[in-house]
């Protein structure tokens, strides 16, 4: 089961400095990249999920970046179950 992340700040999160390990909350080894304002649940086709965000044109969101980070049930492999990706950074548009 793979589930995407995203947020727009990827400096703190809940007034902590990012990355933020995650080992007391039973993801050993694992770090929270961003911030997140969403997530989503993935479908996972032959090991490789695809994620579809839709961005509105707007000139709001020139310049803007925008951070993802995934995680994956990996049952055994920490206490917690999941394993967390490293973190994307998009930029978008052209200021």
């Amino acid at each position: 089961i793979p589930v995407g992340f995203f947020g727009f700040d990827a400096q703190t999160w809940n007034g902590l400095p990012l990355p933020l390990a995650l080992d007391s909350l039973g993801f050993t080894g694992c770090h929270a990249w961003l911030a997140p304002v969403a997530s989503d649940a993935l479908s996972n086709t032959g090991g490789t999920a695809f994620w579809d965000i839709q961005i509105p044109m707007n000139a709001f969101a020139l310049g803007e970046h925008v951070y993802f980070q995934a995680a994956v049930l990996v049952a055994g492999w920490n206490p917690g179950g999941f394993v967390f990706s490293n973190a994307g950074d998009a930029l978008l548009g052209t200021p």
